[in-house]
C-alpha cells in the first residue's frame, strides 16, 4: 500500500522552477573583452604621434622647407669671405734688344679703388706718356656711380718703353698684362730692297710701307686698361639638410595636432571622469540598499 501512496503523493515542479532549470542548462555567452580605457587612450596617443612623424617625414623629404632659402652675407671690404685674393703682379718690364728694329706692344690691365681714382689715373697715364716723349692716340672712359672702366692707348719711344711700363704699372693693382715683341729687322730690310729695286708708283708705295714699319719700330704701342673692382658676387644659397626639414615639419605638425586634438582629448577625459564618478555613486547606492 505504501508504494501506491508515494506515487500518488509525488510532488509536481512549478512552472517557475522548470524555467530556472532550463536557463541553467543553456550555456552562458562568453562576455566580450573590452580594452581598458587607459590602454585605449595610450594607443590613441601613440597613433597620433606616429601619424605626425610620418607626415613630417613625408613633408621633409618631398618639400623644400616651404621655399625658404637662407643666404650668407659675409662680405668684407667688397670681397666675399670665400674668395681668395690673388697676389699683386709686378710690371713685366722686358728689355729691348739693342741694335735691332722691333715691334714692341704691351697691354696692362689695372684695378683702381673707385670712379674718382679711375679718372685720376687716366689723367696721370696721359701725363706719363707726354713726359716720356710719347703721344696718346686713344682715351675711352666710362663710369657709373662708383664703378667704371677706361682705356688709354699711347705711343712711346722704343728706348723709353721700359720706364713707361714701370710708371704705368704703379697706377693701380695689376690684374693682367701682356707683352709681345716681334723682330722687324728682316721685314724692314725687305722693304728697303723693294724701294731700291722699284721705280715710279711702285717705289712710292714701297717707301710708304717702309715709313710705317720704321715708325712702328721707333715707337712702341702701350695700352692701359683701368677698371674698378667688380661687384661682390652673392654667396651661394645655404639649403637646410633633410634632417632639419623633417624636424621642422614634425614640429609644425605636432603643434597643429596639439591645438586641434588637445581640446577633444580633454573633453573625452572629462566625460570619462564624470561617467566613472556616476557609476561609483550608483554602485554605492545599490550596496546600501
Amino acid at each position: 500500500m505504501l508504494p501506491e501512496l508515494l506515487l500518488a503523493a509525488r510532488p509536481a515542479a512549478s512552472p517557475a522552477l522548470r524555467e530556472r532549470v532550463r536557463a541553467i542548462g543553456v550555456a552562458e555567452p562568453v562576455p566580450r573583452r573590452r580594452l581598458p580605457r587607459r590602454r585605449l587612450a595610450l594607443a590613441s596617443g601613440l597613433a597620433v604621434v606616429l601619424a605626425a612623424g610620418a607626415a613630417g617625414l613625408a613633408v621633409g623629404l618631398t618639400g623644400r622647407s616651404s621655399g625658404q632659402v637662407h643666404y650668407g652675407a659675409a662680405v668684407v671690404h667688397g670681397v666675399s669671405s670665400g674668395a681668395v685674393r690673388q697676389p699683386d703682379l709686378a710690371p713685366a718690364v722686358i728689355p729691348t734688344t739693342p741694335g735691332r728694329l722691333q715691334d714692341y706692344r704691351a697691354h696692362l690691365e689695372l684695378q683702381v679703388a673707385d670712379a674718382a681714382a679711375l679718372s685720376d689715373r687716366t689723367k696721370r697715364a696721359a701725363r706719363i706718356a707726354h713726359r716720356l716723349g710719347g703721344v696718346v692716340t686713344k682715351v675711352d672712359l666710362a663710369s657709373h656711380g662708383r664703378s667704371g672702366t677706361a682705356l688709354i692707348v699711347m705711343r712711346i719711344p722704343i728706348g723709353r718703353v721700359q720706364a713707361a711700363i714701370g710708371a704705368l704699372g704703379a697706377l693701380g693693382r695689376i690684374v693682367n698684362q701682356h707683352v709681345v715683341i716681334t723682330d722687324a729687322e728682316r721685314r724692314i730690310d725687305t722693304l728697303r730692297k723693294q724701294v731700291q729695286d722699284s721705280t715710279g708708283t711702285a717705289r712710292q708705295v714701297a717707301e710708304a710701307r717702309l715709313e710705317r714699319e720704321l715708325r712702328k719700330a721707333r715707337l712702341s704701342t702701350v695700352a692701359v686698361g683701368l677698371r674698378t673692382p667688380p661687384a661682390p658676387a652673392p654667396a651661394p644659397p645655404h639649403r637646410e639638410s633633410t634632417a632639419v626639414r623633417i624636424l621642422e615639419a614634425e614640429g609644425r605638425i605636432g603643434l597643429y595636432a596639439v591645438l586641434v586634438a588637445g581640446p577633444i582629448l580633454l573633453l573625452a577625459a572629462a566625460a570619462w571622469l564624470v561617467a566613472r564618478v556616476l557609476r561609483r555613486r550608483s554602485e554605492r547606492r545599490l550596496l546600501e540598499t
